[in-house]
């Protein structure tokens, strides 16, 4: 008799992956369209990058329960937390740096431009890495933040016709996007075992089976 898996949450899985490739392909079209159309828009008007967060706190949650249900609640919050708090904490950033004599005036131009997006990257980082956990995670994350201050204090302007915040916005949110994507797949696509949890062949859960055999396809356990 094939036994059953502890949680109901093994069996799931198929149904995590497909909403976390749902989400991504929504938020890597929205974002495009975004650069592609509403780039001048946004250039003329920042308030627009502040809005950036809230959409953040919806996508983050949901792919880090599609990760991991459970361990995956903590950094969902966070997400919604830093994510919905955004425009806050980011003005707040730069009136506590004025109020430091650090005035625009006294900071290089490009830097100026370039620390709005490098401290939005670097907040959202390790609440990333907190739901991937991997090191690829981090690495990427920090790669993209980097490129996305240079593109916005150092590129001139504008990349292929495109306005350089419309570019750094994209970068950021794809780069958070498919980081946590790539953990999605990583966790819940059924030929990609993890950590010996289950079968290598099928993808079927280990927890409880006593016999080296698995039920579902028939292969050997290592």
């Amino acid at each position: 008799m094939r036994p059953k898996p502890q949680t109901i949450l093994d069996d799931l899985r198929d149904e995590r992956l497909v909403v976390g490739l749902i989400t991504a392909g929504l938020v890597t079209a929205a974002a495009l369209v975004q650069a592609g159309f509403l780039g001048p828009l946004s250039t003329a008007n920042p308030a627009l990058h502040l809005l950036q967060g809230p959409v953040v706190a919806i996508y983050g949650l949901v792919l880090s329960i599609c990760i991991d249900p459970k361990r995956g609640l903590v950094p969902g919050t966070l997400f919604v937390v830093a994510g919905a708090s955004q425009p806050g904490w980011l003005l707040g950033t730069l009136v506590g740096l004025s109020a430091l004599g650090l005035h625009r005036s006294t900071i290089p131009d490009p830097l100026w431009q370039a620390l709005p997006f490098a401290f939005t990257g670097l907040v959202f980082t390790p609440i990333a890495w907190l739901a991937v956990r991997a090191w690829w995670g981090l690495a990427f994350m920090l790669l993209t933040t980097a490129a996305a201050a240079y593109v916005t204090g150092w590129s001139g302007g504008a990349v292929w016709g495109v306005p350089a915040e419309a570019v750094a916005v994209t970068l950021l949110h794809l780069s958070l996007c498919w980081t946590l994507t790539g953990a999605v797949v990583a966790r819940t696509w059924r030929i990609v075992p993890h950590e010996n949890e289950h079968c290598p062949t099928c993808g079927y859960p280990r927890e409880g089976l006593r016999a080296n055999i698995c039920p579902e396809c028939g292969g050997r356990l290592p």
